[in-house]
């Protein structure tokens, strides 16, 4: 997201929420494929479990970077409306 430039993006006044949530679904892909490779070379069957451990780390991660984006969204509507 850093690399990106996510929030500068945002601030002023570009569209930035595509690229979020397409780097949530990147970030979540990433993040179970590693938990079922893990999983699988464990030899257990695990992956019900890594699912829902994967999608309520990336869930907390896509809430924090939306309310930045809904915060920095509405400062720079207030900003330009004045």
């Amino acid at each position: 997201m850093t690399q990106l430039e996510v929030r500068q993006r945002v601030i002023v006044g570009e569209s930035g929420l595509p690229l979020i949530l397409g780097v949530n679904a990147l970030s979540l892909a990433l993040l179970w494929l590693s938990g079922a490779i893990l999983i699988a070379a464990g030899g257990q069957t695990l992956y019900l479990e890594v699912t829902v451990i994967t999608i309520g780390a990336q869930a907390i991660w896509l809430a924090q970077h939306l309310w930045f984006y809904y915060f920095d969204h509405l400062r720079v509507r207030y900003e330009v409306s004045e």
